[in-house]
């Protein structure tokens, strides 16, 4: 998953630093990707796309890149599709090194069935998405019920990302596209400054000299506010490492979400095998903080989010060095 910025999107969140809100940024696409990759997430959405008739030539355009990568082996795969993906879908040749000429004529019989095939389930797809005219609240509540109740994730923009990437899902599982992101935020609303305006009239000024006298004063006074917001810009601090944080991320979805222990995390990797080195439980105490805190910088909590949460998210995107550090 990847991401857009959008025009003044750092400021939109409530780190210290504009680094600190990059870091977030990265640790936002790590719980996303993690959450989109668990059973219960994968089977409500499969549920709600068959009612809809679209998981069917979902599985087909699937079922056809899948067979072509095994023809065509991965390097030339990859290659043909990034040329399909860049060229807009103009016609490209692919290359398959085969001896023998019989066997050559029917992989290409194949691959050229195979193209159409994938062509037909998309256009079957488009037509099927077109008649999605909203998506089914049943759906959007199990999301929200997902987020809230089985995950126990306190921030309300977990949901809202969740059910974007869920919109997406068709064209990304249908053609293999990289899946770009626009994240949502509220933007941070800053306290007016303490500067005072009055416009007092003039005996005898006409109606045209007050509105240009006016216009004047309250240009002046409109400066001056922005000249105190500007200074209110998020500093850029120091950049955090990516591994780093997906690392954090890591420990805090396998703690927080899937229940496992801080003893297991130490000692195991996430895929079961037992380190080699186990990692201080501390480190492991400290990384999954720090997660918290870095996914808190959104600030969009559920209104009866744990005070204990919305609390330690805080104390780590609000800081007194600006690094987000306690």
């Amino acid at each position: 998953m990847e991401y857009e910025e959008e025009d003044d999107f750092w400021n939109s969140l409530g780190g210290s630093t504009e680094a600190y809100n990059k870091a977030h940024v990265i640790a936002r696409i790590e719980l996303i990707s993690r959450i989109a990759e668990l059973e219960n997430y994968q089977q409500l959405w499969d549920e709600w796309a068959a009612n809809v008739g679209i998981l069917e030539p979902i599985l087909a355009c699937e079922r056809v890149w899948e067979r072509l990568q095994e023809l065509l082996g991965d390097n030339e795969y990859y290659r043909w599709r990034r040329h399909m993906e860049e060229s807009e879908g103009d016609t490209s040749s692919v290359y398959v090194d085969v001896e023998d000429p019989d066997k050559a004529k029917v992989i290409s019989t194949e691959v050229n069935g195979l193209i159409k095939t994938a062509d037909a389930a998309a256009d079957v797809l488009l037509a099927r998405m077109n008649e999605v005219n909203n998506w089914d609240d049943s759906f959007i509540e199990s999301i929200i019920s997902l987020v809230k109740n089985d995950l126990h994730l306190p921030w309300s923009w977990v949901a809202y990302e969740l059910f974007q990437l869920s919109i997406r899902i068709p064209g990304v599982r249908a053609k293999g596209e990289i899946s770009i992101e626009i994240f949502w935020t509220e933007k941070i609303q800053y306290p007016a400054p303490e500067l005072s305006f009055v416009f007092d009239p003039i005996p005898e000024e006409t109606a045209e000299e007050q509105s240009s006298r006016f216009a004047r004063e309250v240009s002046i006074y409109r400066d001056q506010v922005d000249a105190i917001s500007s200074e209110i810009a998020v500093p850029a601090g120091q950049r955090r490492d990516p591994e780093k944080i997906a690392q954090y991320i890591g420990w805090m979805f396998r703690n927080r979400v899937l229940s496992e222990s801080i003893l297991g995390i130490s000692e195991y990797e996430k895929d079961g095998k037992k380190r080699v080195i186990p990692v201080d439980r501390s480190h492991v105490r400290y990384g999954i903080n720090q997660a918290v805190g870095l996914l808190g910088v959104a600030g969009q909590f559920w209104n009866d989010a744990s005070e204990d949460d919305i609390a330690l998210a805080k104390r780590f995107w609000v800081s007194t060095d600006g690094e987000g550090k306690t």
